[in-house]
């Protein structure tokens, strides 16, 4: 069975490599950040180990954030202080540590490369200025095109993916 084109919808994360650099160095300090609270008890905690999965979403929230939408909505040091009140308080609500230290731990062995010149279906990957973990100036995303492909960068004057606008790429 080969894969069918996705409809009009692509793919957030397209990474093409194995986890390193950067991106593993965070992974990696989530899943110290959980083992590292005496109160994850090896997983066995009666209650979320409350410090550690405190630093992980802090790290979490560094990852997949964007410094122009925080700037949007925080835009005063009383307003960032509750933001980041607010956003650990309803994360640690809703977040299990077992389950982050599942899902950070199962990448460490991702690596898609194998098997990339199996999929016929088109790819169109957006790697944007605010990308924290696979920042564009590492070239990872145009560099590992095995086929064709449309990998798109911001170029200036758009910086973030909150500002995508046509024209302001540059196609490779």
């Amino acid at each position: 069975m080969k894969p069918r084109p996705p409809g009009g919808k692509g793919p957030k994360h397209s990474g093409r490599l194995k986890i390193a650099g950067r991106n593993r160095v965070l992974r990696r300090m989530v899943l110290d950040s959980i083992r590292g609270d005496p109160e994850w008890k090896n997983g066995d905690y009666q209650a979320q180990p409350r410090q550690g999965l405190t630093a992980a979403l802090h790290i979490l929230m560094l990852m997949t954030s964007s410094p122009l939408q925080w700037q949007k909505t925080a835009p005063t040091r009383d307003q960032a202080d509750a933001f980041l009140a607010e956003q650990i308080e309803s994360r640690l609500a809703a977040t299990d540590a077992n389950d982050m230290l599942y899902a950070f731990d199962a990448s460490r062995e991702y690596d898609p490369s194998p098997g990339l010149e199996k999929i016929t279906a088109p790819v169109l990957a957006i790697n944007s200025a605010d990308d924290e973990v696979n920042p564009p100036e590492l070239g990872l995303m145009v560099r590992l095109a095995t086929r064709p492909a449309y990998a798109a960068e911001p170029a200036p004057p758009w910086p973030s993916a909150s500002c995508l606008r046509p024209g302001g790429f540059r196609y490779q």
